[in-house]
């Protein structure tokens, strides 16, 4: 619940703002999941955090980047 996020930690409000959006504008909770994820790591990447970030979700942030790509490449060839 959005009540209950911790705003002083701003990295984390940012991700939870990217995720609530990109479900939003999407119609996707999926997609709005993803684009959390991603943002989550590249954030973290960012602050030097990287020893937080751990392996399960590397490879989550991966698969959602190759199910992105893929989907926009279909698009693409569809038309």
């Amino acid at each position: 619940s959005v009540k209950n996020l911790k705003f002083e930690e701003r990295d984390i409000i940012f991700v939870a703002f990217i995720t609530l959006l990109f479900t939003v504008l999407t119609y996707s909770i999926a997609t709005g999941i993803g684009f959390g994820v991603i943002a989550y790591i590249i954030i973290y990447l960012i602050q030097g955090k990287h020893k937080e970030i751990t392996i399960p979700l590397y490879v989550i942030a991966a698969l959602f980047i190759v199910s992105f790509v893929l989907t926009a490449v279909m698009e693409v060839m569809s038309k």
